[in-house]
């Protein structure tokens, strides 16, 4: 499909973050930001004073005016009693509990016993306090170890000032570039603790910790409904350490009794992909991500209500599960169906996944109507959300690993007494080594039978980074300045790379002679490529069997022998290409080699493994080269080189560590030791954002056939919802708007979803959250208009000023757009510059 491109003559600049929260006096005007724009886009909707609420953002079916105060994930509560220590593993009492659970015999048991901060499962408001019974302060409660610091947001109104004001009353920060080297280090020191509070549930009173479920026995299936109560626990709670406790104790549970000697019977395999909701690892490309109208249909069809009612009940509760679920308990049965196991629904949502064909339709309807059928209880709200593609149960990936390994130390202890320090080291060793490997090889199919059948021990000798099972990239962190480059690396040895302007493209040569070629979201993109597969053979020497290599894919003119912009490149067709149909011709430029001959080079430092990459592979002309490169170490240098780059067709320089311990590949961590120098970064204007269309306002004038303007939304990982930041309608050509109107009319819903966080915006057309774009910001400001980083900064969310469109970032998927988190952070980056223009980002998935 060809997407539309508009170049934008916006610069962009990128400022320092500050992690210190802070009182900011700004306008609640939105309309003062509109009336810069055309009459047909002016707002009509009205600022309303942002409320807090007391449980999870997006799941309440009702619509809040204003953005909804996220709550940190912490909350006080009374001191930790350490009698009822192992009571966290129970299942919160009923009475506490916010959601119903599912009344059948597969049903964790629930625990008398009150939870650490006495039904510490209800979601209390940030900033509530209470006494213990001694009329003492309360003690930090456990659960508080992972939560984010409470946002500092003013309870009072604010008073409406002029920008210079606000400039002067924002200009209070210090340079953090060090808090930024502090954000993997406070993390590693969370997990710490967590491991030494769970060491104390297991060394106290191991035996007394209550299972999840006495429903099953070893060998047997695990029923669906204790995964479904897992879900509901883990729902009911904002508390990261609480989540990785439930998580820990069921995937405990499930382990101890998988007796499987196959992967593919494994019951903790199914359980942890049902948990992320996915079927296999993501370059396989079996996704799950069922329309709303065939839902519908199939909600319809067997509970025996009409499509219109389930319809209008959508539209009062925001969530298609719930109202399968609701729909599925209100339907008279004369029998109870048999109950769902996890491998029954594991394998009946594959079989939908893999469904094709002309009648793929009727078939993926009818597997629908007959698991909607056989469910129980609260079964059908995650079947439902399942299908949809989001559990929204605030589930990060992280957590799910953390408590795997866990799980895994844990039963590998058995019943033997060890004192609590050394379980807490075990734990905290597990966890380490488990992620690192994951980290390696992101493939559960491989990961937890070698768990299973050795534990964490030795887990590094067998499963390593093998080509053909794509790792995720390194990542960079932005800086606007070259002096900033030279007190990073003061004393140290770095060199600059050309930043092209192009798709990342992880290129894989297996040991079979087959070469594979991922994106940066690990995509297998072997059928977009044929003409790369094709080239790289021919740049291999004699010497290389197997390897992995980061690299980029450029549009390049054979003619003219020069780079072409990122449009090109998106112009080709992402299925069924034939190498002798291709038009745009692509060009390798490889940066770094990860994997060769057998052995990983992670470990190795960046000058080792660049002069490895240029030893056994060779420059081939208009198809493949080693990226452009200079380890100058003065302004003028680097300056001179950054000017060179951006005449050459790139979009600046990456800057990385080239020796030192600090030199070695990360995968998936945003490093200090890799800064992008972007051109735009040094003109004071913005850095991109990547942002999710979710509605559009119709068209007036020459535009009522199309769609006038759009509203875009950001993505927060911890409660799974997208949260909308502005409003966008400039720089758009009658003729891109109507390419946007075939491209987005398909994906119009009847009512908005229930994961997107509106605030008070107020579009004509909602959308389903699939296409992202890449928007550039004069600036961003607090609005009551919008739920972006609610809470995270103040009351209010955040929203960009003047935005424009850049590109369609169809190499990234909705839940790969600019996080909610670096929405703040780009606004305190730019508080801290002393409120001057500046504070966009696209954060971590801008890299590339």
């Amino acid at each position: 499909m060809w997407l539309p491109h508009i170049d934008s003559p916006i610069k962009s600049s990128s400022n320092h973050v500050s992690k210190k929260k802070k009182r900011v006096v700004l306008s609640d005007n939105e309309d003062e930001v509109e009336d810069h724009k055309p009459n047909d886009l002016v707002k009509n909707e009205l600022p309303a004073k942002a409320e807090s609420r007391t449980s999870k953002p997006g799941r309440s079916p009702s619509r809040d005016p204003s953005p909804p105060l996220k709550k940190a994930k912490t909350s006080p509560g009374p001191a930790v009693n350490p009698a009822k220590v192992a009571s966290i593993f129970a299942p919160p009492p009923n009475k506490s509990s916010k959601t119903d659970k599912p009344s059948s015999s597969s049903e964790p048991s629930k625990s008398s016993s009150s939870s650490i901060a006495n039904g510490s499962s209800s979601k209390a408001a940030p900033g509530g306090s209470s006494t213990n019974k001694n009329g003492k302060d309360p003690a930090k409660p456990i659960a508080a170890i992972f939560a984010k610091p409470p946002p500092k947001a003013s309870t009072s109104k604010v008073k409406v000032e002029d920008d210079e004001e606000k400039q002067s009353s924002a200009h209070d920060g210090d340079d953090d570039e060090g808090e930024d080297e502090l954000d993997d280090e406070a993390e590693d020191e969370q997990e710490e603790e967590a491991a030494v509070k769970l060491a104390s549930i297991f060394t106290k009173n191991h035996k007394s910790v209550p299972v999840a479920d006495k429903g099953w026995k070893d060998g047997e299936a695990v029923p669906y409904a204790a995964l479904v109560s897992t879900f509901e626990k883990i729902e009911a709670t904002t508390k990261r350490l609480e989540i990785l406790e439930i998580l820990t104790q069921f995937f405990l549970v499930v382990a101890r009794r998988d007796t499987a000697k196959l992967a593919k019977d494994s019951n903790l395999l199914k359980v942890v992909y049902l948990c992320i909701n996915r079927l296999c690892p993501d370059y396989m490309g079996i996704e799950l991500g069922i329309g709303e109208s065939l839902l519908v249909k199939a909600i319809a069809e067997s509970t025996g209500r009409a499509a219109t009612k389930i319809k209008e009940d959508l539209r009062k509760e925001g969530d298609l599960g719930k109202v399968a679920m609701n729909s599925r308990n209100t339907q008279p049965t004369m029998f109870k169906p048999k109950a769902l196991t996890v491998p029954y629904v594991f394998q009946q949502l594959t079989d939908i996944a893999k469904a094709t064909g002309n009648a793929s339709q009727t078939k993926k309807v009818g597997i629908i109507k007959k698991l909607l059928a056989a469910c129980q209880g609260n079964e059908a709200k995650f079947i439902v959300r399942s299908l949809e593609g989001k559990l929204r149960i605030g589930l990060a990936d992280k957590t799910l690993v953390v408590a795997l390994a866990h799980a895994i130390v844990l039963k590998g202890m058995g019943e033997k007494k060890i004192p609590h320090d050394k379980l807490a080291s075990k734990l905290e060793e597990g966890a380490e080594i488990v992620k690192s490997v994951y980290s390696e090889l992101p493939n559960y199919d491989l990961v937890i039978p070698a768990l299973m059948e050795g534990g964490v021990e030795g887990l590094k000798e067998r499963c390593k980074l093998t080509p053909g099972v794509p790792l995720k990239p390194m990542l960079a962190k932005p800086t606007k300045a070259i002096g900033e480059v030279l007190d990073r690396f003061e004393g140290k040895q770095f060199t600059c790379e050309y930043k092209y302007d192009g798709e990342r493209a992880q290129v894989h040569l297996l040991e079979n002679g087959e070469i594979a070629v991922f994106s940066r979201n690990s995509e297998n993109m072997s059928a977009k490529y044929p003409d790369l597969v094709q080239q790289v053979p021919r740049s291999i020497k004699p010497s290389v069997k197997s390897f992995v290599i980061d690299a980029e894919a450029v549009a390049y003119d054979l003619e003219t022998k020069k780079i072409l912009p990122f449009q090109d490149l998106s112009r080709r067709k992402r299925k069924d290409v034939r190498a002798e149909d291709i038009t745009v011709r692509v060009h390798l430029f490889a940066f770094d080699l990860l994997y060769l001959n057998g052995e990983s080079l992670l470990t190795k430092e960046l000058i080792d493994r660049r002069a490895l990459l240029m030893e056994h592979f060779q420059p081939v002309e208009s198809e493949f080269a080693f990226a452009k490169s200079s380890d100058g170490t003065t302004t003028e240098e680097i300056a001179s080189f950054l000017e060179e780059s951006v005449k050459d067709g790139c979009e600046g320089l990456m800057v990385k560590m080239l020796t030192t311990p600090s030199s070695t590949y990360e995968p998936s961590r945003r490093s200090m030791n890799w800064l992008k120098l972007k051109k735009d970064y040094l003109s004071g204007v913005g850095d991109s954002l990547d942002l999710v269309v979710v509605g559009a306002y119709h068209g007036k004038g020459k535009r009522t056939s199309v769609y006038g303007a759009f509203l875009l939304a950001c993505y927060d990982p911890d409660s799974e919802n997208f949260q909308t930041i502005c409003k966008i309608g400039t720089g758009f050509s009658e003729e891109v708007l109507s390419q946007f109107y075939e491209l987005l009319k398909p994906l119009e819903l009847e009512v908005v979803r229930g994961d997107i966080e509106v605030g008070s915006a107020k579009p004509d057309v909602w959308f389903e959250p699939k296409i992202v774009w890449e928007v550039l910001t004069a600036d961003l400001s607090l609005s009551p208009v919008y739920a972006a980083a609610h809470g995270l900064v103040d009351s209010r969310g955040i929203s960009l000023r003047f935005p424009r469109f850049i590109r369609i970032r169809d190499d990234k998927s909705a839940d790969e757009a600019t996080t909610a988190e670096q929405v703040s952070e780009f606004y305190q980056r730019q508080v801290t510059a002393g409120g001057k223009k500046g504070g966009g980002g696209g954060g971590e998935d801008d890299f590339w």
